[in-house]
């Protein structure tokens, strides 16, 4: 029998035997043929006359689709290039061409098979969804080259002409089908996805009409030839043969339209349906929360449902169910973002939802938000995609902001306002999936959200519980919230389908029930009741395969084992053992590994062993699921492991940028634990380098953990120690410090050595909190080093007035010289004093500014220029906390100085130090605008150049949200803090945890939430961490929370006996001597005083109370502070008030209203204003009580005005 002509130059094998010719391309031959080496059929694609480009072109096909494992694309297994042969082999399908495939019948019978073509095209579209992913167009999508197999699998064919979207026309450029190719295709334009959604639309026309169109089919020509084509898919063939790129749908366009006219039956007849298909077995009471939530937001109210279950049970189905049906039904407009662990973006819970919104915005010229100058930078600083958009600009921009943090407060505080005011006409749902890799901004985003009670949007957020991220704790306390969020969260957790519910779920997809008792118990078990390998099971027909229906986890997997070939058992071996995925290139490398490894990676995806992570620089690989890796590393023996942990470690290290925590992984699997340590060594200094500290630490601490040599263990816990400092975790770093010491032989240790080391142990601990523990060590070195620890608060005194006397005689005259020239003990006392001044201040103020007169003093004769300008400027601030004309006058000389002596320590800590002590005597000053402002620029130099300053960060946001909060800015700081605490939190950091929700800034936002009686109980709680002998700074912010909170709950008593039994001690710190806080320390007590006057019918009581209170006002007004007279207006207003003069109330109140608007302190003008809104003589006020979300406005306001109000309507 004669050969055809093509087979007489088909390749020659020793592996495969060519059996028949299959078709031909453009430039090259398919051939059926046999693998005798796997023994199996394979397609073999030739080039017929191999030359340069059609080479280059042959072997990026086969590339660009090796990185690719989709059921819908067509697998390939081996590549062979030598010419005259170029080659390579892919799986082998029977079918039919795309159209033939839904044509039934023949001449006038003939009909088309509607419900599998809705089937066919959604798998070809998802195929093409997955090209378009990795960058690039097939460029020659027809009939031919899509086949439908006898099993109803489609697949795509033929990449030979694909191409990188956007890429230059090549001489090529109209290669192609003329007949499917769009105008702009034959024109030779840069190659774009458009192309294969025309040719796509081409395919569907011929699939109902028999034909190709002459010209770009509209639906109404559709219509016309073929009357029994249903509507949609009429509508969808003349959008995706529009004549402008604009008008065509994208690929997920494509695909919600034809599942949204797709049923059940079409999904089966589609062969696809098993994997994907999603049944409510199970689920019902699941889908009713979903569908409840939504109800109630369609209704109006904001509101929060949280699903969870571990891998594979089914909560990314469940909620696309529920989008797929419910939402889209409802007419709520459906953004959604899916955080991974492998992408470094930026608010990755938030990325996916910003595409959405910016085309949706880009699509309607009609809608344009509005935003302020600086929100629109920040917007689009952040969000570029957001460029598209045209926004509402208000006002001009005055510079451009450099803190980070500011940006992103802003830009995510402007997102959520527009998401707000666009669910105003349309309601939203917002799913973020795999929320346990969320960023810390995604927490307050969503808090924003719900606490706009004006909103109509559903925030959905599903994720893995068993990961214990930040964002997971956010949301923990997001769902904590109580009464704040009241009926606006709901949670969902689900579970495995139990025995039954596995059954019949098998059974809805696969169309085969189980028969017995046996096999039902066999499927839940060896699943785990998880749908994912329930679907798994269907897809691959349980029926005839007797393997399966003994399927549990042991037995099943080892049976299923011994039918993959040697090489793939290897290949998923080491894919289980590396726990990260795998570059592919990497794993292929692997030394020893057999040469069959790449058609193993191919068979393994298909058995779902094994999933192909692609991107546009290759492919990465990973076990499927958990559950089959751990079965797998489970069936290794200990010395395979071993050997297998080694070999991809090697390959690790080889690699241009190795991961140096997977190599030390693969290491310590190996038991190689001396290698492991020194590549730790070695990881941990390169992150440092990066400024990662966290990381580095990590890595450290995994050396000393397997470090031999112990003379080496407290250099390495020293260096540990400096790690976890710069990465702001204060009491690691502090015990860390210790451990030094404690492995330390100091026989032969210099003095000075192990005293810096107390030092630093003793700083981190203050920093953390941890005040009794630094105190002593402190006290420890001060012994050390001959230097007399202040044993009372006389002696402390005299020791400040001394110090300070000399340092003012001689710091004008100071020089600074270079650093070199002071001695190392000398530096080291320095920077013992600067550690007292800062830490034993949060202890016992009078020691504290002892300390800091000490370190002023010694400073100046060193003449260091660091520490010269650290103690200029710190002098700087303790004059203007003192306060008065001459003091303050004093201030702003030391400011003059600190930035004269920049000169000679030009560095960024030092700028930042600068701005610091600008930013303190600006708050002690009461100019609150511009402490904040140049607080904020002091934090976005410590934060972006300096390491180890947590410390003085924390500092300055407590004076920036301070100052925020008292020009009115509440919702600015209820947004700021949680990410404060959680960052506190995250670093150990006790005592600013303390602060933040224990002071001024939680009592504030407790009040503004409604929520002061759990406020009470954190504040109350707060207090066990401190000593109980002395008045601490923690005890002065739980006095300031405690009065606030009890005014707020309406108990003026306990208020008045409060502060009345703390006021000697106030009194004995010192506190009443500085100018602004002992001027909020009054403020407080009268308020305290006037509501106790209130409630009080003892006549005299109510006389010395009130008395009390006038005494305070004239103390406040005898300040220079630039709110005093109004602070001391509006307490003899409330004295007016107890004592029923209502026209001096009245006036005073009006004086007070007007001193804070002059002295930028919207929050009390505010408050006076809502307390006297109901005043014939006052004008109404609600819109800062609106726009501050404040819940109980009459609560918050009286507050700050407990006196009663006379004259009200």
């Amino acid at each position: 029998m004669e050969l055809a002509p093509e087979l007489r130059i088909a390749p020659v094998s020793e592996r495969y035997a060519v059996e028949a010719y299959l078709g031909r391309g453009a430039t090259s031959l398919v051939f059926k043929a046999f693998d005798r080496r796997n023994r199996i059929t394979v397609a073999l694609k030739s080039l017929a006359f191999p030359q340069g480009e059609d080479i280059l072109r042959f072997k990026r096909e086969f590339r660009d689709l090796s990185a690719l494992s989709h059921r819908n694309i067509v697998s390939l297994y081996d590549l062979y290039v030598d010419p005259p042969q170029c080659y390579f082999t892919m799986e082998y399908v029977e079918g039919k061409d795309f159209v033939t495939a839904v044509r039934r019948g023949g001449g006038a019978n003939r009909t088309v098979d509607f419900t599998a073509l809705n089937a066919n095209t959604s798998a070809l579209v998802e195929a093409l969804l997955a090209v378009h992913a990795i960058g690039r167009v097939h460029l020659d999508i027809k009939p031919s080259n899509v086949l439908v197999s006898h099993a109803n699998r489609v697949v795509v064919l033929d990449f030979g002409l694909s191409a990188l979207a956007g890429s230059r026309a090549s001489s090529r450029a109209m290669a192609g089908t003329l007949a499917y190719m769009c105008p702009e295709h034959a024109a030779g334009a840069p190659p774009s996805p458009r192309f294969d959604w025309y040719a796509l639309g081409v395919m569907l026309f011929e699939s109902i009409t028999g034909a190709v169109p002459i010209a770009a089919p509209s639906a109404a020509m559709v219509m016309a030839v073929a009357p029994e084509c249903p509507g949609y898919l009429a509508d969808l063939i003349g959008a995706l043969t529009a004549p402008r790129a604009e008008q065509q749908p994208d690929g997920s366009m494509i695909l919600r339209t034809l599942n949204a006219h797709r049923g059940r039956a079409a999904r089966r007849a589609a062969g696809r349906a098993p994997a994907t298909e999603f049944s409510t077995i199970g689920r019902e009471g699941s889908l009713e929360v979903l569908n409840a939530a939504l109800r109630r937001t369609l209704q109006g109210a904001p509101h929060l449902i949280t699903v969870a279950g571990e891998s594979g049970v089914g909560k990314s189905s469940l909620v696309e169910h529920f989008t797929s049906t419910s939402v889209r039904d409802s007419g709520a407009l459906m953004l959604c973002s899916r955080c991974h662990y492998q992408e470094t973006i930026r608010s990755p819970a938030l990325d996916g939802i910003i595409d959405g919104l910016a085309e949706f915005l880009a699509d309607d010229v009609l809608l344009a938000p509005r935003v302020s100058a600086f929100e629109y930078f920040s917007l689009r600083r952040l969000f570029p995609v957001l460029e598209a958009v045209r926004f509402d600009v208000q006002g001009r921009l005055e510079g451009e902001p450099l803190d980070p943090f500011v940006l992103i407060e802003h830009a995510l505080a402007a997102l959520c306002r527009i998401l707000v005011e666009l669910s105003a006409s349309r309601s939203l749902v917002l799913w973020i999936d795999d929320y346990q890799w969320a960023d810390a901004n995604s927490g307050p985003f969503v808090r924003r959200i719900l606490e706009t009670t004006a909103s109509r949007i559903l925030v959905v957020i599903s994720y893995h519980p068993e990961s214990r991220s930040a964002s997971l704790e956010q949301l923990d306390a997001l769902r904590a919230s109580g009464e704040a969020l009241a009926g606006r969260v709901s949670h969902v957790f689900l579970k495995p389908l139990s025995v039954e519910e596995s059954a019949a779920f098998f059974a809805d997809l696969s169309g085969a029930p189980l028969s017995t008792e046996e096999e039902r118990a066999s499927l839940a078990q060896g699943t785990g009741g998880l749908p994912i390998f329930i679907r798994e099971i269907a897809r691959h027909g349980w029926g005839d395969d007797q393997e399966l229906r003994r399927f549990d986890p042991a037995i099943a997997l080892s049976q299923r084992l011994h039918s993959l070939s040697p090489a793939a058992h290897e290949v998923l071996a080491l894919t289980a053992l590396c726990d990260l995925p795998m570059d592919e290139a990497a794993l292929l490398s692997v030394d020893g590994i057999s040469s069959d490894a790449k058609a193993a990676v191919t068979s393994l995806c298909q058995g779902h062993f094994l999933k192909k992570i692609a991107d546009k620089e290759g492919s990465r690989i990973a076990v499927f699921h958990d559950r089959i890796r751990r079965a797998v590393v489970g069936l290794l023996q200990p010395e395979r492991k071993r050997l297998l942990h080694k070999r991809i470690a090697d390959v690790l290290m080889q690699s241009p940028n190795p991961d140096l925590r997977a190599v030390v992984a693969q290491l310590l699997g190996a038991e190689l634990t001396t290698q492991a340590s020194g590549v730790a060594v070695l990881a941990a200094r390169q992150e440092a380098n990066r400024l990662n500290f966290a990381t580095a630490a990590d890595f450290l601490a995994l050396a000393i953990q397997h470090e031999d040599a112990s003379g080496q263990l407290s250099d390495m816990h020293a260096e540990l120690g400096m790690l976890l400092a710069n990465a702001g975790a204060s009491r690691k770093a502090a015990q860390a410090y210790l451990r030094s010491l404690e492995t330390l032989d100091h026989s032969c240790s210099p003095r000075l050595h192990v005293a810096q080391l107390k030092v630093h142990a003793a700083e981190q601990f203050l920093c953390a909190g941890l005040l009794a523990s630094g105190i002593d060590l402190l006290r420890n070195v001060f012994a050390d080093l001959s230097l007399p620890y202040p044993h009372d608060q006389r002696s402390a005194t005299r020791t400040a007035t001394l110090n300070r006397l000399l340092f003012a005689l001689r710091v004008g005259r100071a020089a600074a010289s270079p650093a070199g020239n002071v001695p190392a003990e000398t530096l080291l006392r320095l920077d013992t004093l600067w550690v007292a001044a800062k830490g034993t201040c949060m202890l016992d103020y009078v020691v504290g500014d002892a300390m800091a007169s000490w370190y002023l003093r010694e400073s100046v004769e060193a003449r260091e220029p660091t520490r010269l300008l650290r103690a200029v400027g710190l002098e700087a601030s303790i004059y203007a906390n003192v306060g008065g004309r001459g003091m303050l006058k004093r201030s702003a000389a030391m400011m003059t100085r600190a930035r004269q002596l920049l000169s000679h320590a030009n560095e960024p800590a030092n700028q930042a130090f600068v701005y610091h002590a600008e930013a303190t005597v600006a708050w002690f000053k009461g100019e609150w605008r511009q402490s904040a402002s140049v607080a904020e620029q002091a934090i976005a130099i410590y934060r972006s150049s300096c390491q180890g300053v947590q410390f003085e960060v924390a500092i300055l946001l407590g004076w920036a949200l301070t100052a925020r909060a008292f020009v009115g800015e509440i919702d600015h700081v209820r947004g700021m803090m949680p990410g404060l605490l959680a960052d506190a939190r995250k670093r150990g950091d006790e005592y600013f945890f303390d602060v933040f929700r224990s002071s001024f800034l939680g009592y504030l936002v407790a009040a503004a939430d409604d929520n002061c009686e759990a406020a009470m109980k954190v504040v109350n709680g707060s207090l066990h961490k401190v000593p109980k002998d002395r008045f601490t700074s923690l005890h002065f912010h739980h006095l300031i929370a405690a009065t606030n909170l009890l005014l707020y709950l309406g108990e003026a008593q306990r208020a008045w006996d409060l502060i009345e039994s703390k006021w000697p001690e106030v009194a004995g710190t010192g506190f009443l001597r500085l100018a602004a806080l002992s001027t909020f320390l009054r403020e407080l007590r009268s308020r305290a005083a006037i509501a106790a006057c209130s409630c009080s019918h003892d006549t005299s009581q109510r006389q010395r109370l009130l008395s009390i209170a006038r005494k305070d006002a004239r103390c406040i007004q005898a300040t220079d502070l630039p709110f005093a007279g109004a602070m001391a207006a509006a307490i003899d207003s409330m004295v007016a008030g107890v004592e029923g003069k209502e026209d001096a109330q009245t006036r005073l109140v009006g004086l007070a209203t007007a001193g804070y608007r002059s002295a930028d302190m919207e929050l009390y003008a505010e408050a006076l204003t809502h307390r006297f809104a109901k005043n014939k003589r006052m004008p109404p006020a609600e819109a800062f009580m609106a726009r501050e979300q404040i819940r109980n406005p009459s609560a918050f306001a009286t507050m700050f005005y407990p006196a009663p109000v006379l004259g009200a309507a």
